[in-house]
């Protein structure tokens, strides 16, 4: 399973590419996008590497992601923080410690998880491929 959105390149660098795609191609399959946290938005920005062609500012590009990539990202941002989140709960509690304690001790499990992965963010990278092949007229 592959996930495609044709977007727009903006700019390009090396083997990189920075591509817009309109918002509503981009919000189109997802459940929640009449609670996205920015409404007023109408592009969705993606850095993407090039194919085996140069891509140009101005000219249409697919850009694909692979099913596996997707589960990982969605594995990464939410089911690994809830289970951080739910297991520091649970132990404070084991512990004895008043709920708003353990809560905390959650949010600041949760705190410490995000700011390990901003820090690794180029180390992490590579495990989220997303690639941006020229549009082909006839698709």
């Amino acid at each position: 399973m592959q996930f495609k959105q044709e977007g727009i390149v903006q700019s390009t660098a090396g083997c990189s590419a920075q591509v817009i795609i309109p918002r509503s191609h981009a919000c189109n399959g997802c459940a929640l996008k009449s609670a996205c946290a920015a409404p007023g938005t109408q592009t969705v920005s993606a850095q993407v590497h090039q194919s085996s062609l140069p891509l140009e500012p101005g000219c249409r590009a697919v850009i694909t992601v692979n099913g596996y990539t997707g589960f990982l990202a969605v594995t990464t941002a939410f089911i690994i923080p809830f289970i951080i989140f739910v297991s520091a709960i649970f132990t404070s509690l084991h512990k004895d410690l008043p709920e708003y304690i353990s809560v905390l001790t959650g949010i600041a499990f949760l705190a410490l998880y995000f700011f390990l992965l901003f820090l690794l963010r180029n180390r992490t990278a590579a495990l989220f491929p997303v690639f941006a092949r020229r549009s082909d007229p006839s698709e």
